[in-house]
């Protein structure tokens, strides 16, 4: 559910012309509302004290071939276009995106010139990295908890 109220988010930002509002039902819009301004983490604990099912996100189907073109625009990183080198951090033990898809993916970036760095961990580390921490301070302590 986080991505997907997530990537509603993104699109309701970055593509207003969409207006993806009006396929929104009162809870989608809530609850998109929301992803704009919780930390995934918190996101996740908010939907399982509320279960909600994806359904209940939508007043009106969206399942069209400008909508399956713009989920997957959405859902994709950019291989190209960025002004200075990218810190991507991805740890071995991810259980959500498997770390060949991110292999891959720096792959095809330094195909395009992109310069990067990437650290990898076997395991999550206890406390986050110092810039990690300065980013979560300044996004509503998003790392309070750990």
């Amino acid at each position: 559910m986080n991505y997907a109220l997530l990537t509603l988010a993104g699109i309701d930002d970055q593509r207003p012309e969409v207006d993806i509002r009006r396929y929104l039902s009162p809870k989608g819009i809530e609850l998109m509302e929301l992803a704009k301004v919780t930390c995934s983490r918190e996101l996740g604990r908010y939907l399982l004290a509320h279960p909600t099912a994806v359904g209940d996100l939508f007043a009106a189907p969206l399942w069209n071939e400008q909508f399956r073109e713009l989920f997957r625009e959405m859902q994709q990183v950019p291989v190209d276009g960025f002004d200075r080198p990218l810190r991507v951090v991805h740890s071995l033990s991810d259980t959500s995106v498997p770390i060949p898809l991110t292999w891959a993916q720096l792959a095809e970036m330094q195909q395009h010139g992109v310069k990067w760095v990437h650290p990898t961990r076997a395991r999550r580390r206890r406390r986050p990295h110092p810039t990690v921490r300065t980013w979560a301070q300044s996004s509503e302590n998003c790392y309070r908890s750990r």
